[in-house]
């Protein structure tokens, strides 16, 4: 059922421009012989299941009727010249739909032959039958897939208090052809909007009548695979959108355009090396997501961190470093032809309604869950929306928040793709709930500017902003033995490799429980050093556990593939993204192996358990670490104020 990402097609407005004459006639008139009405429905709302949702034929029962969509929304809109906003965007958002569904059918029309048969369909009678219902079932798909993927996130706050009588499709969809199908699902379609009262419930029904087209549509899908493969082999996407269709997918979960965002080059950040680099390898990785397999070959290799971390001190550059990564995503998606969503957290998803945070949340997730595009969702600021729960005043709005985001990213439900990466920014980690932190597969520190060459290049990336106020008007000179920015690219290979060997235990209680694990004789190329390694530490951190574990696992995995991904995989569609899922992670295990040179399994477990250790204890002891910077600056502060009132500089 799905289509092969190797053979994408862009669907141009010229291309819409085409159907735009047959769009407005099916607006304007269809034609239908009904088996069943609303009205029939209605009085028996528990009909008998059927055995297909489909109609090869014409339909038999009441006469043929003739029904009109913008009479019945000129009679909606109380014969107004002026339509209302509402009835406008459903009226132009079907009129989309059915103009892409038309250009796509005759694209299948083309490449299946049946529009050679149209001219003899005699030649073979049974092919000639089969492929015009299968484009009849196409055309429909397309449109109603349009139609609910562009109105469901529309107006959704106004939407949610609007009450509409639906009760689904009343008879099965006719299917003889593009006319028939059209007729069938569009003279029900105004049945229902002759009941509506304004402009909202309009819209309303839209949106309900269109997804429920595509839920029958998809349940019968099957049916149709053998005579729609000209269909299903490919894939196309409408430009400047994230729509694509891909065969008979159509994973509508808001439908919700790609964020705007501040556009950052890496390269123009300074310090943060290692932060950095987890954001050029994560963009890396997300690219290599197969649509038709609808899985990450990282995934399967064991190295792809679906959730990550920047921590640092507020002004040192996380929240720049996320719009680098989604600039990176946006450019190689762009230049791939990839489908590419940027999705931050709404700053409004904690609600004061009850079980509003819940919903919010669930929403925001769910938006996650299209295994059609690559998405980037950013959460800065986390300590505000995951706030540990035991902390006295957490609001009930926040503990729902982070009860919905554990059951979505390793619940039973949570299936991880490797489509999706959530990036988690805090200025104070040691605030965060442990439950989240352990969903944390990656962390880097976010320290910013440290040398005296980041000082440099912060002020240089100031002054190039005045470069058109006048010749000599930023009259500092430049600094004789640096190249401006040459110390921001990002760290080479090489270089992380040579920093990740010299890591150790930095917290003194680690120290001494490596010491003494190694005078015991027990050394970090056992098994046995890690059971008795993570013993030891459970008793100093009781909230370290197995998933912990789980975590440095994939930071393992993940330095194993710790490679440049070759330019022309980022940028030549053909050399990388278009291969089959198989070739693509065969690909990525060559350069992999490649890659590894001297290092040894061994040696990498132990540095990155150092590291994720490191870290975990140091979020740990943040918070009391800060009392006590807290504590230490009154004690200053109480001694000045003695010494000032001993000394009369101050009176009370």
């Amino acid at each position: 059922m799905s289509a092969k990402a190797g053979s994408e097609f862009p669907i141009k407005q010229a291309d819409l421009d085409r159907h735009f004459a047959n769009a407005n006639v099916i607006l304007r008139s269809v034609s239908h012989r009904p088996t069943k009405d609303i009205d029939s429905l209605i009085k028996d709302r528990s009909p008998a299941p059927r055995s297909s949702g489909l109609v090869f034929g014409s339909g038999h029962g009441q006469s043929v009727q003739q029904v009109s969509m913008l009479k019945t929304a000129q009679a909606v809109n109380n014969d107004d010249d002026l339509m209302d906003e509402n009835i406008n965007v459903a009226l132009n958002t079907v009129r989309t739909g059915i103009e892409i569904g038309l250009h796509i059918g005759s694209l299948f029309a083309k490449s299946s032959g049946l529009e050679a048969l149209k001219s003899n369909p005699k030649a073979d009678e049974k092919r000639y039958t089969n492929l015009m219902a299968a484009q009849a079932f196409i055309t429909l798909f397309v449109t109603a897939y349009y139609v609910t993927w562009k109105l469901a996130a529309q107006k959704a706050e106004e939407l949610a208090d609007v009450k509409v009588d639906f009760f689904g499709l009343p008879e099965p969809l006719t299917l003889s052809g593009q006319t028939t199908a059209f007729g069938s699902a569009f003279f029900h379609y105004d049945a229902y909007l002759k009941r509506v009262q304004n402009g909202l419930e309009f819209l309303k029904i839209t949106q309900l009548y269109f997804r429920a087209i595509l839920d029958d549509l998809k349940m019968q899908a099957k049916a149709f695979e053998a005579d729609a493969g000209e269909f299903t082999d490919k894939s196309y996407r409408l430009e400047h959108t994230t729509f694509a269709v891909n065969g008979f997918h159509a994973e509508v979960h808001g439908g919700l355009p790609s964020a705007e965002f501040k556009r950052v080059d890496l390269n123009e950040i300074v310090g943060n090396f290692e932060a950095k680099r987890l954001a050029d390898r994560l963009t890396q990785y997300l690219i290599a997501y197969d649509l038709e397999r609808e899985m990450n070959p990282m995934i399967e290799l064991g190295a792809f961190p679906n959730v990550a971390l920047f921590k640092g001190k507020p002004g040192t550059g996380k929240t720049l470093i996320m719009s680098a990564m989604l600039t990176l995503a946006s450019d190689y998606c762009t230049n791939l032809g990839l489908p590419f969503r940027a999705h931050p957290m709404p700053n409004t998803i904690v609600s004061t309604f009850q079980g509003g945070s819940a919903e919010n949340m669930q929403n925001w997730m769910d938006a996650l869950k299209n295994k059609g595009e690559l998405v980037i969702a950013p959460i800065d600021d986390a300590e505000n929306v995951f706030e540990a729960r035991t902390r006295q005043g957490v609001s009930a709005g926040v503990k729902e928040v982070i009860g919905t985001f554990l059951v979505n990213t390793e619940g039973a439900t949570a299936i991880i793709r490797g489509n999706t990466i959530i990036v988690i920014a805090t200025n104070i980690p040691d605030q965060l709930d442990l439950a989240v932190l352990s969903r944390v597969q990656m962390r880097a520190d976010v320290d910013g500017a440290a040398k005296a060459e980041d000082w440099m290049d912060q002020t240089y990336l100031w002054t190039k902003r005045m470069d058109g106020w006048g010749a000599g008007f930023v009259n500092l000179a430049p600094p004789k033995d640096y190249k401006f920015l040459s110390a921001q690219r990002l760290l080479r290979q090489e270089d992380a490799k040579k920093l990740a060997a010299n890591v150790s235990f930095v917290d003194e209680r680690l120290g001494q429980i490596h010491a003494r694990l190694l005078k015991e004789g027990v050394k970090p190329d056992g098994f046995a050093y890690y059971g008795k390694l993570f013993t030891e530490v459970l008793k100093s951190f009781p909230t370290v556990s197995s998933r912990d574990m789980r975590n440095i696992q994939t930071a393992v995995m993940t330095r194993f593939f710790d490679f440049d991904f070759p330019k022309e995989w980022l940028t030549e569609r053909e050399r990388f993204v278009a291969k089959p899922y198989d070739e693509k992670r065969g690909m990525i295990l060559e350069v992999a192996k490649a890659n590894l040179g001297k290092l040894t399994f061994a040696q990498v477990l132990f540095e990155e358990t150092a590291k994720y250790l490191n870290v975990t204890v140091s979020i740990l002891d943040g918070g009391i670490n800060r009392r006590i910077e807290e504590r230490a600056v009154d004690i200053r502060i109480d001694n000045e104020a003695r010494r000032r009132l001993a000394n009369g500089e101050v009176r009370v």
